[in-house]
């Protein structure tokens, strides 16, 4: 594979805001999509240029990495992000999102496994529907599982307080 780097980028101050910037980029990144085995294009920015970074992000970049002290500008040292757009496959640093939503899954499918087996304590155990529509649920958060789950010992409460009440 190969890469394309884009070593400098500007426009000078009176012309900025015309779209020139986004033309410039996006010439660059249709010459990398003619070329099947460019799998990445790369670019340097200071950190303090939000401009900059945010017309990269709205044309698909994903920061990589902060470089401190990258820059050398008039004796004064200033970091830089490392942004990456890939093409034709390539994934990059974004691979590592896959490894670590296989990890993610298996820790949910064995949280699941454990959640479903019998329990050897006389505890209460959470319906499998409400642990299944509440924690593996991609929206919900930790306090819908906490409400239902004190929605069900809530109810399981009184219900013995019930039973308990007619015994007496």
């Amino acid at each position: 594979r190969h890469l394309f780097y884009i070593m400098t980028l500007g426009t000078v101050s009176h012309y900025r805001g015309a779209g020139l910037g986004t033309t410039l980029v996006e010439h660059c990144i249709a010459k990398v999509q003619e070329h099947p085995t460019c799998g990445t294009l790369y670019l340097h920015v200071l950190t303090e240029n939000q401009t900059a970074i945010r017309l990269y992000e709205r044309l698909g970049f994903y920061r990589v990495h902060e470089i401190p002290d990258y820059y050398d500008i008039d004796g004064v040292k200033h970091p830089c992000y490392l942004y990456a757009k890939y093409f034709h496959g390539n994934r990059g640093h974004l691979a590592i999102h896959k490894v670590l939503g296989r990890a993610v899954w298996s820790f949910c499918k064995k949280i699941w496994q454990l959640a479903n087996e019998p329990s050897p304590f006389p505890v209460p155990s959470l319906p499998t529907a409400m642990f299944a529509s509440n924690l593996l649920s991609p929206a919900s958060s930790a306090s819908h599982v906490l409400a239902a789950a004190e929605s069900h010992v809530s109810s399981k409460e009184q219900s013995r307080s019930i039973e308990y009440g007619a015994e007496l």
